[in-house]
């Protein structure tokens, strides 16, 4: 008969491989067992990611939009404005032309008014003038008749042999 193998109390040994090969595979397992809880984490992880980040766009893209239309709507305002403001100083534009219309227009009246009054009263001056030169020549010319005459006569009383 073969003898079994005991250990120092006497314990008789058995072979070591089944336990081995049984802590082996549970060691097995467990790496397994970790590798699987691992790569589900990371699963999740990215998926938690995943989401959150389309969430963040989501969100990004919603205030975006919101921003978009808040600056159009102040460009919109700053147009109104500037439109206005255009308008506004067309209004003076046209009522400053107006007014300087208005002014040409009363002062070259004034001026024609001035002008007809120089003019009339340069015509009448003249007039005068002519006036006053055909007196003078008309006394200029009755004074020359009178020495004429009185030459005639002194040479018709010289003729007859008298004296003047």
């Amino acid at each position: 008969m073969v003898e079994r193998a005991s250990d120092a109390q006497g314990w008789p040994l058995e072979d070591p491989t089944a336990n081995v090969i049984a802590i082996l595979e549970a060691a097995t397992k467990r790496t397994d067992d970790l590798r699987e809880a691992a790569v589900k984490r990371q699963d999740d992880m990215r998926s938690s990611d995943y989401a959150h980040i389309t969430d963040l766009m989501n969100l990004t893209a919603a205030y975006e939009e919101k921003l978009r239309l808040a600056e159009a709507h102040r460009i919109d305002a700053i147009r109104a404005v500037d439109v206005g403001n255009v308008q506004r100083a067309a209004e003076v534009q046209q009522n400053q032309a107006a007014i300087l219309a208005t002014t040409v227009t009363a002062s070259a009246e004034a001026m024609r008014t001035q002008v007809a009054a120089a003019a009339a009263a340069s015509v009448a001056q003249t007039v005068d003038a002519r006036q006053s030169q055909g007196l003078v020549v008309a006394v200029i010319g009755l004074a020359v008749t009178v020495i004429v005459g009185i030459a005639i006569v002194i040479g018709v009383v010289l003729s007859q042999g008298g004296s003047p």
